[in-house]
């Protein structure tokens, strides 16, 4: 028997942000919510992100499985778009920064977004009480 509940902790998050400027990327051909996509692929040591009809907060939580951390989106940019992302992945940054480019860097530089560090909601299971089995 396990007794739980959602409790809402203000934890470390990013915060996906527009830069100055026009967004690099373009409405979607199809402005339909419900029918969207998102691939991600390795390529030649790249991942590669690519978004058919997807918004702002769709992109944020496909970034959060990347980024290992709740992405927040503060856009404010509203719609459907498709674009289409490429970074290195996190090994081989590590091994070779000079000639890898980061999932924050790419951001910037392909899509004119950024993620930035910040605090946010983020919701947590709380356990109240756990109870082990008994035999039958």
């Amino acid at each position: 028997q396990i007794k739980s509940h959602i409790e809402v902790k203000n934890l470390p998050v990013y915060e996906l942000t527009s830069l100055k400027g026009p967004p690099r990327f373009k409405a979607a051909a199809r402005q339909d919510p419900h029918d969207f996509s998102i691939n991600l692929n390795g390529h030649d040591n790249d991942m590669v992100l690519t978004a058919k009809n997807v918004s702002m907060a769709g992109l944020a939580d496909a970034l959060a499985d990347r980024v290992h951390r709740i992405v927040l989106d503060k856009t404010g940019i509203a719609g459907q778009y498709d674009l289409e992302l490429k970074w290195s992945p996190d090994d081989v940054v590590n091994a070779d920064p000079e000639k890898a480019i980061s999932i924050f860097t790419a951001l910037q530089e392909q899509l004119g977004l950024k993620l930035q560090s910040g605090r946010g909601p983020v919701n947590t299971l709380a356990v109240d009480h756990a109870q082990m089995p008994s035999e039958n």
